[in-house]
């Protein structure tokens, strides 16, 4: 397993912590050989709010302390394997 930030401790292959989220939140992925990989949020109408390219990190933090309270999709594009994972986690304020 990837040593994350320590206060998450997850056994779920991939996931945002916390969620909800307040201030800023962690995309995590547990592999032990990281991917490169694009990452992208969207809002409830399909807007992208929040996008990263070629991160080759098993985690990445974002600052959602400015966005408006409500549910958010993100996905998790891998660059060389195209694998495609998807999930949702809610902002409040």
């Amino acid at each position: 397993r990837v040593n994350f930030p320590p206060d998450i401790a997850s056994e779920e292959d991939f996931g945002i912590y916390p969620n909800p989220a307040v201030g800023e939140t962690y995309f995590y992925y547990n592999n032990d050989t990281p991917l490169e990989y694009n990452f992208t949020v969207y809002d409830a109408l399909g807007r992208v709010v929040w996008q990263k390219r070629n991160i080759n990190s098993n985690f990445l933090r974002f600052d959602v302390s400015k966005w408006s309270a409500g549910t958010y999709v993100y996905q998790w594009e891998g660059i060389e394997n195209s694998v495609l994972l998807k999930g949702k986690f809610v902002v409040v304020e």
